[in-house]
């Protein structure tokens, strides 16, 4: 939390107000309309099976319905680009047999981990990587339906278009099957506001520390 860099302050600045008040009004702006209610977690873990420690989720929201979203929250990490060629899975991810994802019915996540570890697509921005590590904890959780969010600060430059261009291109790999959405902090924050949505004191701190 204390690394300038890292997204921890920012998604607990965003959230934990959120965690102790009712947050239809953050449903909503995160694009979750018909969702009434949500108990909010941070730095969940979601087991997948194999060997060593799943990866901490940063946020997740367990709606009413039983549905859980997982956010993977982002400040400036993603503006610091991943080398050309480095793999991003341990060869566990890979064992012998049918694919992991693909067990756990993510078909399309499948063939995007493949196609990323063989070097045959590359995300500089985006940790594409890291996302569907969390896609595969959060389908690996028995009866669990769940859709997985990405949350980020953006910048309007070049590595900022780069990185809104991954996003797209991932979203459109794995389809519907994570029911994967994207939003800026700016635009979460924006709408939060325009709705009059949380107490004075929390709309004044997130505008004066992160859209001015």
């Amino acid at each position: 939390m204390r690394a300038l860099h890292s997204s921890s302050a920012l998604a607990a600045n965003a959230f934990d107000f959120w965690a102790t008040h009712p947050n239809r009004p953050l449903l909503n702006a995160l694009g979750l309309p018909d969702a009434h209610e949500a108990k909010i977690r941070f730095e969940d873990q979601y087991p997948t099976g194999l060997p060593g420690n799943p990866p901490n989720l940063d946020v997740v929201l367990e709606l009413t319905t039983g549905e859980l979203v997982g956010i993977e929250s982002k400040f400036t990490e993603w503006l610091s680009p991943k080398s050309p060629g480095a793999k991003p899975f341990k060869d566990k991810y890979f064992p012998e047999g049918q694919g992991v994802w693909e067990r756990s019915g993510l078909a399309s996540s499948q063939q995007l981990a493949g196609k990323i570890q063989a070097g045959e697509v590359q995300f500089r921005h985006l940790d594409a990587g890291q996302l569907l590590k969390h896609a595969l904890g959060l389908a690996c959780r028995p009866g669990t339906r769940f859709r997985l969010f990405y949350l980020y600060f953006d910048c309007d430059n070049s590595a900022g278009e780069l990185h809104r261009s991954e996003i797209g291109a991932f979203a459109s790999a794995v389809g519907p099957e994570l029911g994967f959405q994207a939003h800026s902090y700016q635009r979460l924050f924006s709408s939060l506001i325009r709705q009059g949505a949380g107490s004075e004191a929390y709309r004044s701190y997130v505008s004066d520390r992160y859209l001015r």
